[in-house]
């Protein structure tokens, strides 16, 4: 039970991955459930009919809870088949299984014959051509390990070509292709780039599929034996490359391979609708990598649908599906001038897109269309650029005509605005000769105030001592009028009264 793990469906593991494309109360058929995590998972929370065939007694006995039956078999030597022929299934899973069998392609062939119509198989394979064991090899090391690329119990080994090719014999078509992502350093080899000389480095880190630690397909049955393998995918076992686009999820707008998804692109004039199943526990925004090859292409259409608890599909604001107007262009993405779609030339193999106006919360799993056409020949590409050059070099012309319009308008604004300026100069004068004359004016009139303030004081010391001289006055008159008063009641003013008349009678008074 070497591979007995804790699985955590939120992380991108070959696992996680997997359990991800499985639907609601399917029929499953599990080979090497080992102790029952995945199992458990596909009972548990996905309601699902499972069918488990494990070659380790103690695991499968572990498993058995959480499966429906349970086979203990060596499926390379054991009589498995007859057991569930009658059987046919929606899922058939080999998680990492099929490097530990010496024929896995007698095997995935039987497996095949019980899927139904519409049945996928999932598998996860590593990758032996990953850069970590190059450099073993450059460094004249193969060794084997317990667990990992070179896991001890490993008999068959997978390079996307290989593994293509086995899907073809086996007559499946991926319909998904996916992968798990690891450099060296992180992997049990724990090899360095910086260990290597420069232009060894340069050519690892650039080699296809050199960081990529395993492959995930999910495959169908082909349609015509006549026609054994989709033009697509034997292109890319011819070439050993994988035409796809490709979207990321990431908080922050951080982005990286192991929180990916790629699906197979076609190259033509037609618009095609490309779906990313988006697994449950993303959260962050989104970032579209539209092709891994420089291409010319347009992008029409952009919906988002939740994936409800009971299985059904809700699009995510219906009155905005299209949302091309919220793709903002990133790396080596030039984008044209259309009014509809949003149009755009790649110019190397890494373009990206991010997309505006969605983020994901992580309580649901999410599915994206995108609407693309793409297009990756060089005569459509120089063709459209040609259109698109013509179309600016008009757009140019009658740029020119406007500007030479404005300039005429221009010319007569500025003579407008030079007469204005000089009506504003002479009323700038005007207003200085009254500014200068209400300064004369200011002062005169403080001058006179203080005049007028010293005035006041005057007047106000002179009533005073006026007022001063008059009481002095009347207090005299009353000292005058009280003797007089005396005087009169007195003898000797009596005694005098005769000779007073007769003195007036001589006066003639």
């Amino acid at each position: 039970m070497k591979y007995n793990v804790d699985l955590d469906i939120s992380v991108g593991t070959s696992h996680s991955l997997i359990l991800n494309k499985i639907k609601r109360n399917s029929k499953v058929l599990e080979f090497g459930s080992a102790s029952g995590y995945m199992t458990k998972y596909m009972k548990e929370e996905l309601g699902c009919e499972i069918v488990c065939i494990e070659i380790d007694a103690e695991a499968a006995e572990k498993a058995r809870k959480y499966a429906d039956l349970m086979i203990v078999a060596d499926i390379e030597n054991d009589p498995w088949f007859q057991k569930i022929s009658e059987f046919t299934f929606d899922f058939i899973l080999f998680a990492d299984v099929l490097e530990h069998l010496r024929n896995p392609e007698v095997i995935l062939k039987q497996a095949t014959s019980l899927l139904n119509n519409d049945g996928i198989v999932l598998t996860s394979v590593p990758n032996i051509s990953h850069n970590a064991i190059i450099m073993e090899l450059m460094q004249g090391r193969f060794d084997y390990r317990s667990t990992g690329l070179l896991d001890d119990t490993h008999v068959h080994f997978f390079t996307r070509k290989s593994l293509l090719e086995l899907l073809d014999d086996c007559g499946l078509e991926p319909s998904e292709w996916l992968t798990t992502m690891r450099r060296p350093e992180t992997t049990e080899f724990q090899q360095k780039y910086s260990d290597f000389p420069i232009l060894v480095q340069h050519y690892l880190e650039n080699r296809l599929d050199g960081d990529v630690y395993q492959f995930v397909t999910m495959s169908r049955k082909k349609k015509s034996d006549e026609n054994p393998l989709d033009f697509t995918y034997r292109q890319h076992i011819n070439y050993l490359d994988l035409d796809h686009c490709q979207l990321y999820w990431g908080e922050d707008s951080s982005f990286n391979e192991l929180s990916s998804i790629q699906v197979p692109v076609v190259f033509n004039n037609d618009f095609k609708t490309y779906s990313f199943d988006i697994p449950l526990g993303v959260k962050g925004n989104l970032r579209l990598d539209p092709a891994n090859t420089p291409v010319y292409g347009a992008i029409r259409g952009v919906k988002l649908f939740e994936i409800t608890s009971s299985g059904t599909r809700r699009e995510v604001n219906p009155d905005n599906t299209k949302i091309t107007s919220q793709l903002k262009p990133l790396n080596n993405i030039y984008k044209l001038a259309d009014e509809r779609d949003f149009r755009f030339f790649a110019t190397n193999n890494d373009p990206s897109i991010y997309i505006e106006g969605i983020s994901l919360n992580g309580n649901l799993k999410y599915i994206l269309e995108v609407e693309m056409q793409i297009n990756n020949s060089i005569e459509e590409i120089i063709t459209k650029l040609s259109h698109e050059m013509k179309d600016n070099e008009l757009e140019i012309v009658n740029l020119s005509k406007e500007n030479q319009t404005y300039s005429e308008e221009t010319n007569v604004l500025l003579a407008r605005e030079k007469e204005l300026l000089d009506k504003n100069m002479a009323w700038n004068e005007t207003y200085s000769d009254l500014n200068n004359q209400f300064a004369e004016l200011k002062e005169t009139y403080k001058l006179l105030d203080e005049n007028h303030k010293t005035i006041i004081k005057q007047n106000e010391e002179k009533s005073l001592e006026y007022i001063s001289n008059l009481r002095d006055k009347e207090i005299l008159i009353e000292e005058l009028r009280k003797e007089i008063s005396l005087m009169k009641y007195s003898f000797s003013w009596r005694s005098t009264a005769f000779f007073r008349k007769m003195a007036n009678k001589i006066r003639g008074k």
